[in-house]
């Protein structure tokens, strides 16, 4: 992947604490270029991604394991109680009805099934320039994303990480710049503006 896009995922999925094994069933909700779909299907035993539309880079993911289809986040053509991982990235804020997105992931991950929601953060002052006021993205705020979620779920961990997609730099500054990243989650008063907002939820 070009751009340390690979890095930037495997370092999202890192910080989500999201634990892959061979017996899993992933949803991906919002999947894109199913480039998550790809790092799932290495480590688990069955990947479904979803999206509005299809893209072109779905036919380079010739994985038996996978399956990628063209639907809608709120009305999932998916069985009830059927996911242990549902994953949705940058997703949520281009869907016009957010609870309802939700509540469909909630009903076709399995008892004890756990959601991950992986939203950019409205308050960070580089994505508000670039995504919100220039491209016209309505990121989260986390008081909102906070909400939204325990509405559904209840009990809902949260985490704030930073990490972002660089452009193509030599291995040990892309070392450098990610541990600068790092650091910056255990200042206190730069946690509430860092790039992304984690939720964690599990269905009981």
């Amino acid at each position: 992947m070009k751009n340390n896009v690979l890095d930037w995922r495997l370092r999202l999925l890192q910080k989500a604490r999201i634990e892959l094994g061979n017996s899993q069933k992933v949803l991906d909700v919002g999947c894109g270029d199913g480039g998550d779909c790809a790092i799932f299907a290495d480590k688990c035993n069955e990947v479904t991604g979803i999206d509005i539309d299809p893209y072109s880079e779905w036919a380079d993911i010739a994985k038996a394991n996978v399956r990628l289809l063209t639907a809608d986040a709120c009305h999932l053509p998916l069985p009830d109680n059927h996911f242990d991982i549902i994953f949705a990235k940058d997703t949520l804020h281009h869907i016009e009805n957010h609870k309802k997105a939700v509540e469909e992931m909630k009903r076709v991950a399995k008892r004890g099934g756990k959601i991950f929601i992986l939203e950019a953060n409205r308050y960070n002052p580089i994505l508000y320039l670039h995504m919100t006021m220039l491209k016209k993205h309505q990121h989260f705020t986390q008081p909102y994303l906070t909400k939204l979620m325990q509405d559904s779920f209840g009990d809902t961990s949260f985490l704030c990480v930073e990490a972002h997609v660089l452009p193509a730099v030599a291995t040990s500054a892309l070392g450098l710049f990610n541990q600068l990243e790092d650091m910056l989650e255990h200042i206190p008063l730069v946690r509430n503006y860092l790039s992304y907002n984690i939720a964690l939820a599990k269905k009981l």
